[in-house]
């Protein structure tokens, strides 16, 4: 097997639609990740107000780990929101890519089918042209 891959017979394929859809998939699992979350800590907030002494200074530091997890996770600046954000700017930045091809491809494809000027290629004589070449006629 070679080293490198061979590049005639790779295909990679990226739907844009799928992927922002794949996006706001995660964002509404992430939500109800959040919501269940804040249903469990609402709980546990109950609990707590039966504790004393040592089990209320343990419960009142899982609290606070707790919340500094949780907005890690589900805050505005998240890691969730980030993933969130990142496949929308991937679907993105496919979808510019596609219209730029396109693009391209419609300018190069109506550069060949443009008539040319008529006359052929001319010689360059000359030191500042070392490479020269004759057609004949």
């Amino acid at each position: 097997m070679s080293e490198y891959g061979d590049y005639d017979i790779s295909v990679l394929k990226i739907d844009p639609h799928e992927l922002s859809s794949e996006g706001d998939v995660l964002l509404s699992l992430a939500n109800e990740m959040a919501d269940s979350a804040t249903r469990i800590f609402d709980a546990f907030a109950g609990l707590r107000l039966g504790w004393v002494s040592e089990s209320a200074d343990e419960a009142q530091a899982f609290e606070a780990h707790t919340d500094q997890v949780m907005k890690q996770m589900f805050g505005e600046n998240g890691v969730l929101a980030a993933i969130v954000g990142g496949v929308k700017g991937v679907s993105i930045g496919f979808s510019n890519l596609e219209i730029a091809l396109e693009k391209a491809f419609l300018e190069f494809s109506t550069g060949l089918a443009a008539p040319g000027s008529g006359s052929g290629p001319t010689d360059q004589m000359g030191t500042d042209f070392p490479i020269n070449q004759d057609f004949p006629n």
